[in-house]
C-alpha cells in the first residue's frame, strides 16, 4: 500500500468517525492496546507523505473527503498541518502502549 492509500485507510477508518482529535486519540489507544501494528503502519503511512506530499490539491482533498474534516486553512499546507497533529497524536499513543 502507498503512503498515500495508507493514509487514506487510516482517515476513513478513524478520522472520519472522530469529532475531535481527543476522540482520534482514544479509539487510536483502544486500537493499540490489543494490537499496535495498525496504528505504526498509519504512522509510517501519513510521516511519509507529509515528507514527500503532492503538490496538485491531494492532500487537501483527502482530509476533507476522506477524514470528513474542513480545515480553517483549507490547502494543502493546512493539511500537511493538520496530518502532523495525527501524527503527534498517534506517537503518543504508541509511546503509552509500550509502557
Amino acid at each position: 500500500m502507498s503512503p498515500l492509500e495508507g493514509t487514506q485507510k487510516f482517515l476513513r477508518n478513524y478520522v472520519a468517525d472522530a469529532g475531535s482529535l481527543d476522540e482520534l486519540r482514544d479509539d487510536a489507544a483502544r486500537t493499540a492496546a490489543w494490537n499496535p501494528r495498525p496504528i505504526r503502519a498509519a504512522l509510517r503511512a501519513i510521516d511519509a507523505l507529509i515528507s514527500d506530499p503532492p503538490r496538485d490539491g491531494t492532500l487537501s482533498w483527502i482530509v476533507e473527503f476522506d477524514a470528513g474534516w474542513v480545515l480553517d486553512d483549507p490547502s494543502d499546507s493546512g493539511a500537511i498541518e493538520f496530518l502532523y497533529r495525527i501524527t503527534e497524536v498517534l506517537r503518543e499513543v504508541l509511546d503509552r502502549a509500550q509502557r
